[in-house]
């Protein structure tokens, strides 16, 4: 299921191993695995946000600490960067390019 909007914060991100990516000059380039045998994989350009985020989930840093560095990069809420982040952590789990740790 989603996680409620401040709670699930100790859970630790990680990139799906077999998730192709590139850092671009500060943007992330992700190539998401095809959903179907037939379909073909989508190349997604990450903001410049989502690319930071993307670069956070490093195995280490739980939800609550990536949060927290882009408060201080972005210049955002804590509440706004918490909200930012479930959001795009949704979508990647939907295409299965991060797992969630506890």
């Amino acid at each position: 299921g989603s996680l409620a909007p401040m709670s699930g914060l100790n859970i630790i991100p990680s990139r799906n191993p077999s998730a192709i990516w590139r850092s671009i000059d500060g943007e992330v380039v992700v190539i998401e695995p095809s959903q179907s045998k037939k379909g073909n994989p989508r190349i997604r350009l990450l903001n410049e946000t989502a690319s930071r985020i993307w670069e956070l989930m490093d195995e280490e840093k739980n939800l609550s600490e990536i949060a927290e560095v882009i408060c201080q990069e972005f210049m955002v809420t804590y509440q706004e960067a918490v909200l930012d982040m479930k959001e795009f952590v949704s979508y990647l789990r939907k295409r299965q390019l991060i797992v969630l740790n506890k």
